[in-house]
């Protein structure tokens, strides 16, 4: 059985990791943007640029809970 607090420490890293992720994605997207050639399919990227967006502001959702849970924790604990 895992416990609450490394629950919630796994929490954390799996946010860390998936805005590292969404934070790369939309670096790659903002620079396929920026250097494209004329002709080249911008809705790719934009798409890109929206999903890393939206998968960096979720996961910062999913560390600050899981922040909120192991201050509670922890006091609840002290």
């Amino acid at each position: 059985m895992i416990s609450p607090i490394n629950g919630a420490q796994s929490a954390l890293y799996s946010g860390f990791e998936g805005y590292k992720r969404g934070e790369a994605k939309v670096t790659e997207a903002a620079a396929n943007i920026a250097t494209r050639p004329a002709q080249s399919n911008l809705n790719e990227s934009v798409v890109d640029l929206t999903t890393g967006s939206l998968q960096a502001q979720a996961s910062a959702s999913v560390i600050k809970r899981a922040d909120e849970m192991l201050g509670t924790l922890i006091d609840t604990l002290a």
